[in-house]
């Protein structure tokens, strides 16, 4: 795995050289196991050397289409810097984490972004109210081919991931299991959340920028799976998949700084992916349902 320190560009350093750095990113998300399932697939997950930190996600081949994802609340004119961007989004999923897992709203002190959170406050509250223990897990342990439209499946638990540890032990309870390893995770989103407060930035901060900056122009990147890849490295991005497998059957809302930040990186059509994953999910609990 590429060294953390190629992820984000160093100061002193100009455009041409952050460049490089971020394409040296990009080829080392290449070799992580952020990957596509196909019908042979029966072993574990590998954890990176990040450990708990990230999931590594399945995906699946993704063609943009015209949208078929519910409309979002209409976005203002973008004038955030992406540091703010940033810290907002992040911020208000950690908010929706908190919200799933029945936690008080935390203060926090925050210098770097207490301006922002004053006067954003009013909507960094949590806008979906409805979020579901109960994931199905049985369709993806009975086919592992489905992988991919479970995200929550990936989330890291007790040295390996949620997926493998369910199906290594099936008398324990999935629910149980799903919640451990979204407070373990809302952990460290909540450690970059301090480190964003306190130093203004963060290392995913810097992936972020670069990804913004380099991605949407990279002809090595020249689908929208390798796109996707590269994505789901940075928090932002990779909680919408988790968030939007908990919630309770309507489509998840995603907040307005998620929406700017999907567009700023030209990801807006993460969105149909997320919605086809749905359809997935949903298709398959019926079925389930009607099995038994």
């Amino acid at each position: 795995m590429v060294s953390l320190l190629l992820c984000f560009p160093i100061l002193g350093l100009g455009v041409r050289m952050n460049k490089i750095i971020f394409l040296i990113f990009l080829v080392g998300c290449a070799s992580d196991p952020v990957k596509k399932v196909d019908s042979s697939y029966v072993g574990a997950l590998t954890i990176g050397t990040d450990g708990v930190s990230k999931p590594n996600f399945h995906i699946k081949e993704f063609q943009s289409k015209a949208s078929r994802a519910p409309a979002n609340i209409a976005i203002e004119q973008d004038s955030y810097s992406n540091k703010q961007l940033y810290f907002l989004g992040l911020y208000h999923q950690y908010v929706e984490f908190q919200n799933f897992l029945n936690l008080e709203k935390e203060r926090i002190s925050c210098p770097a972004f207490h301006n922002e959170l004053v006067t954003h406050e009013t909507n960094l509250d949590a806008i979906n109210s409805r979020y579901n223990l109960h994931v199905n897990v049985k369709p993806v342990i009975d086919d592992p081919t489905l992988l991919p439209n479970y995200p929550v499946m990936s989330l890291p638990f007790n040295d390996s991931d949620v997926f493998t540890y369910i199906r290594n032990n099936q008398s324990e309870s999935s629910k149980v299991i799903i919640k451990e390893a979204v407070f373990k995770y809302t952990e460290n989103l909540k450690s970059e959340i301090h480190e964003l407060c306190q130093k203004g930035a963060s290392d995913n901060y810097f992936i972020y920028e670069n990804y913004v900056t380099y991605a949407p122009q990279d002809s090595s990147l020249d689908n929208n799976s390798k796109k996707l890849t590269a994505a789901l490295k940075i928090p932002i991005f990779a909680n919408l998949l988790i968030l939007d497998n908990l919630r309770d059957k309507a489509f998840f809302n995603h907040s307005t700084y998620a929406e700017k930040a999907l567009s700023r990186a030209s990801l807006s059509w993460l969105k149909n992916y997320l919605y086809d994953l749905n359809k997935v999910r949903e298709h398959r609990e019926e079925i389930t349902y009607i099995q038994n």
